[in-house]
Formats: structure tokens, sequence, C-alpha cells
């Protein structure tokens, strides 16, 4: 997990309101592991599995500084399951996030169309598709579910070109297509184009 100077003001700064909601949660080492997930969700979004593992020291660090509670109490952070989860839901309710629901993907999907058509390129969908959820706070969910999303844009990216590109093609323009793309029977191989021919402008 790298964290940049500026992520570190700008996410990882313990406000009054935070040690104020830090203050439902019984013992220390509870209100520094709630502290620092609630950092996490504003800086990325979601929660890593095994995020104590992730956490650079510097940053803890920082954060226990700001709680004056002892780096070491980090360790003695509940692990029972259901108190974990119960954690979660009260500090996504604190920072106005929600789950990711199925349905969400019904309106993301278009949403995502427009961006491709822009932009194809699956690494650069997947940053705007994290990017947004942040933005709707919508807690991520598995990179393997965003990864679905975006690798399954792909047959409807392209029927959306063929449909706006449908617009300017002319029983003209597709004569003079046709007569570009012909193979030469004899030589095997595309003629040159002609140099009568008049400059397409295919741009939206």
């Amino acid at each position: 997990m790298e964290i940049s100077e500026y992520d570190l003001l700008q996410f990882f700064q313990v406000s009054h309101q935070d040690k104020n909601f830090l203050k439902s949660f019984n013992g220390r080492s509870n209100q520094i592991g709630v502290a620092l997930q609630v950092c996490i969700v504003r800086f990325m979004g979601f929660i890593p599995d095994k995020w104590q593992e992730q956490i650079p020291e510097t940053v803890a660090s920082i954060i226990s500084d700001q709680l004056n509670i002892s780096i070491e109490l980090l360790a003695g952070y509940t692990k029972r399951e259901k108190t974990i989860l119960a954690h979660i839901n009260k500090i996504l309710k604190y920072l106005g996030f929600r789950r990711w629901q199925p349905m969400d993907e019904i309106w993301l999907t278009p949403w995502l169309l427009k961006i491709g058509l822009e932009h194809d390129n699956e690494h650069i969908l997947l940053q705007e598709l994290c990017l947004k959820l942040g933005q709707e706070r919508i807690l991520r969910p598995s990179i393997a579910i965003l990864e679905r999303i975006v690798c399954g844009l792909g047959e409807q990216l392209h029927q959306e070109t063929y449909r706006r590109l449908s617009v300017l093609l002319t029983q003209e323009l597709e004569t003079k297509l046709d007569a570009v793309l012909e193979i030469d029977n004899l030589r095997g191989m595309y003629p040159p184009q002609q140099p009568h021919l008049t400059p397409v402008n295919f741009y939206l």
C-alpha cells in the first residue's frame, strides 16, 4: 500500500469529529483499528483483506500519535469476524458509504460505455470505475467483479461504434470504400488508392 505525503494530509488526519466517533468503540485497540479503517476507506474506497499487514508502519504511527494510543495496541485489535463486520457497518454509516449491490451494475454499465468510447483501454476503464465508486460512496467490490464488468463492455462498444459510424455511411461513401478495399484478382493485392477520391472525415 503506497501512500504519498499528499494523501497522508488528505486522508489520514483524525478530526475532532472522528475522535468523537471512536469513543463509541470499547478498548484502545479497537479505537486505533477502527481509526485506521476509517482512513483507508476514505483513501481507497474499500478495506483490503489483511489490511493490518499492508498498511505502512509509519502511517499507523501517524494515526497512533494523533490518538495518543500506543501503536503496539493495534496488535490487539479484535479478531472476531462478527465484531469486525459490526465495526465496518458503523464505519460505512459514519462515512456515508454503502455496500456494493448487483443492481449497481445496471446504471454503471451505460456510464462506463460512454467512457469507453473515448478510452477503450481496459486499465483506464478500471481506474475510472474505481474513481466513480468512490465518488458515489459505494464500497468497492472485489477486483474480479469490476474486471468482469469492464471486459464485458467489448461487444457493446463495437456495436455503439458501428451505430455511430453508420450515420456517415452513405451509398456513395460505401461505394468508394468498396473500391479502396477491393482486391486485384490478378496481382492478389489491394489496388493503390485512387488520387481522385475525396478524403472522408470520420470524426463524430
